[in-house]
């Protein structure tokens, strides 16, 4: 992953083997990401957790837990929604990616209730990111789409949506009952609210 999508180079020398363990164990961020479950992660506490990456990292991470599963296209659609949420001119999610992606509520990924496993895996890979491990390599996917919409050199595939959800979701949700998809992108059905 491109060194800008990682956080600053605050280390000397990163600790190998057992003295890394020890140093993981005692760090406040390797206890968040292990979260007992059923339990909770203080929206505060993530966004502290986060602040060391950049908005296109966090933004990588959000398409990671959102769709990581979905082909180019998906992975480019739900980009997109993302990207048009931070565009929208009355700021609804906020006015960057990281204000948007990190949004209360807004993607499951974020949020235990979203899926406690899914949940855990992006905070897993936010770790990676932070420690300056390598990661997956559907987060490297994940991170050249996040930047490749996020500075415009892949177009709008999405129409303008801002919303979606996987056709998978049976009834759809609620936000949805009252409006018909406008595309279709691989198992998403996007919405513009």
């Amino acid at each position: 992953m491109s060194n800008e999508l990682r956080a600053d180079d605050q280390h000397e020398q990163e600790p190998r083997g057992d003295d890394r363990d020890a140093e993981q164990r005692a760090s406040p961020a390797f206890d968040l990401v292990h979260i007992p479950e059923g339990s909770t992660v203080n929206r505060d506490e993530l966004r502290t957790f986060l602040a060391p990456l950049p908005d296109e990292a966090v933004h990588a991470l959000t398409l990671y837990g959102e769709a990581r599963g979905e082909p180019i296209e998906g992975l480019i659609g739900v980009s997109c929604a993302i990207r048009n949420r931070v565009r929208d001119g009355k700021q609804r999610w906020g006015g960057d990616y990281r204000a948007v992606c990190l949004q209360k509520a807004q993607f499951s990924c974020w949020s235990p209730k979203g899926g406690e496993a899914n949940h855990k895996t992006v905070l897993d890979a936010a770790l990676l990111l932070l420690d300056k491990r390598p990661v997956p390599p559907l987060l490297e996917q994940c991170a050249w789409v996040a930047l490749g919409v996020s500075k415009g050199a892949l177009l709008d595939t999405v129409k303008g949506a801002n919303h979606y959800h996987t056709v998978s979701m049976k009834p759809r949700p609620q936000w949805a009952q009252s409006y018909v998809p406008i595309t279709q992108k691989a198992s998403h059905l996007f919405y513009k609210l």
